[in-house]
């Protein structure tokens, strides 16, 4: 009679434990309501160690939930949603956006508006327009205030995970930490096949980054690299020419006078170990392309 007792006493404090870590989990359908009262069509998934919820709402009833579609909230362990990606008609698209997209090369070389989505991240809100023509498609960044902050080919990748996936804490902090002003565009999650091995990477501008009214884009982007273990990396950016130090640019034409008219691209790339410049130069009758790279003191680097 005590064996059996005390048996009973041991299973219903298992149950007990049981519940108790049930309660203590988060509900993240719940906590998917609160935000979007209107959600159906649910399907959830795991990714990079988020809960996402991609779903359907009432104004969009025609639509199918399916991942990587329609409408997604991500939610951490915690059930805290740090990132929100929401599917909407023009009609929702701010006055500054709309004008912000006809004053763009693409509005004017005749691209269509395929989706637009309201992107809340970190904090801010910015609003993603999928542009497309018969040749290609791009994905278009605007600010709250109608600036196109980030433009890029929309192609195939072969990305590991979520294109855009939420910004870890680790790496939102050191970015909002090292650069002034910075916003965050976009986080990927990315392999590098040849070495086996995982990175992070995200687009971001910062205090540097001015705002070409000739392109109407702002110029100055830059893209920070961390490992899988959330490690910055290096930071990396393009300038153009003119806008180099005076020390760079006459280092350079002191050495190779022979390449400024063909200098392709130059971008700085900032490491624990200082920065340097990195000039690509086309080579006339060749398809591979000339390295050349100098410290910050305009020291060749070999």
């Amino acid at each position: 009679m005590k064996t059996t007792n005390l048996l009973l006493l041991l299973c219903l404090m298992l149950l007990s434990s049981c519940n108790n870590d049930s309660n203590d989990s988060p509900n993240f359908n719940e906590q998917l309501l609160k935000r979007f009262p209107n959600a159906t069509n649910v399907v959830w998934r795991t990714s990079n160690n988020y809960q996402v919820a991609t779903f359907s709402l009432a104004k969009q009833s025609k639509a199918q939930a399916q991942p990587g579609k329609v409408n997604e909230a991500w939610f951490q362990t915690s059930g805290d949603c740090v990132m929100t990606e929401i599917e909407i008609p023009i009609s929702e698209l701010p006055a500054a956006v709309v004008a912000g997209w006809e004053a763009t090369t693409f509005f004017k070389d005749k691209y269509q508006l395929d989706d637009i989505d309201k992107l809340e991240r970190d904090g801010n809100v910015m609003y993603k327009l999928e542009v497309e023509t018969t040749k290609d498609e791009y994905e278009l960044f605007f600010s709250i205030d109608g600036k196109l902050m980030h433009s890029k080919l929309d192609a195939d990748d072969t990305d590991i995970a979520e294109e855009n996936i939420p910004t870890p804490k680790a790496i939102s902090d050191f970015i909002l930490g090292k650069y002034k002003d910075a916003k965050i565009i976009e986080c990927e999650l990315e392999e590098d096949k040849a070495n086996k091995t995982k990175f992070y990477e995200v687009e971001f501008i910062d205090k540097d980054a001015t705002f070409n009214d000739v392109t109407k884009k702002y110029d100055g982007e830059k893209e920070a690299i961390f490992d899988i273990n959330k490690k910055w990396s290096k930071t990396i950016q393009e300038i153009e020419y003119k806008k180099l130090p005076s020390l760079i640019s006459a280092s350079f034409e002191k050495t190779y006078p022979q390449y400024k008219g063909s200098v392709d691209e130059i971008e700085i790339t900032e490491k624990t170990t200082g920065i340097i410049y990195v000039f690509t130069i086309e080579i006339e009758g060749s398809e591979i392309p000339k390295i050349i790279t100098f410290d910050e003191k305009g020291k060749e680097v070999k």
